[in-house]
């Protein structure tokens, strides 16, 4: 059996996991790393773990396999996914300019949505920089419903990723036929929906090989 696992890279994000759960009392930390150019694994961490020769000493909770068992909101990293479905689509480019004075207002949905501060006119480019709620949900005005969830749906959200581990968790991300008003602008954002990291990051190698996803 040769694994794709480097030795080196799992032991220092093992050490970082554990320090990452202790200085900041989380309930869990996960670490993957991919080669973004063939879909290799490279580092595996889920921290609280354990030790396989000890299987009986520890609890459910630290044998868990959060990596591709858990699904969360992924909240703003989405948003990488969100715009480059709608430059997919077409109907934003590189030099579209979005005006953010700090909260989005749909006044005949009646939606309200604070952004994380006051942008101003920026590019495509700085939504993701300055990951601009205000600008992200303008984005997502230009494309339908069902255009989003398609192209997201392209990206491999809503389905498992196919790695050979037990209880992958499918995450959720619904039909479009069953959005309210408020959910084409706050799936864009990462909310509404759930993804295990594992979806995240094989998302995110349609990203590095010219929309190919491994």
């Amino acid at each position: 059996i040769h694994l794709t696992i480097d030795l080196n890279l799992q032991y220092f994000s093992a050490v970082e996991a554990k320090k990452s759960y202790e200085e900041n009392f989380a309930d869990s930390v996960s670490i993957i790393a991919m080669d973004a150019q063939n879909g290799e694994i490279l580092s595996y961490v889920s921290y609280p773990s354990f030790d396989p020769n000890n299987y009986s000493l520890y609890s459910d909770n630290d044998r868990k396999n959060r990596i591709t068992l858990t699904s969360y909101e992924p909240g703003s990293v989405y948003k990488v996914f969100s715009i480059a479905s709608i430059l997919n689509i077409g109907r934003i480019d590189g030099n579209s300019i979005f005006s953010c004075d700090g909260v989005y207002i749909d006044d005949v949905n009646d939606i309200k949505i604070n952004c994380l501060g006051v942008h101003g006119d920026i590019y495509t480019e700085g939504i993701i920089v300055h990951s601009c709620n205000d600008g992200t949900a303008q984005a997502s005005e230009t494309v339908s419903n069902e255009e989003l969830y398609m192209s997201l749906r392209r990206f491999g959200f809503g389905s498992k990723t196919g790695i050979t581990f037990n209880g992958e968790s499918n995450g959720i991300l619904r039909s479009n036929e069953t959005w309210s008003a408020r959910s084409k602008p706050t799936i864009s954002m990462g909310q509404e929906s759930s993804t295990s990291a594992m979806q995240i990051i094989t998302a995110a190698t349609a990203l590095t090989n010219r929309g190919v996803l491994l």
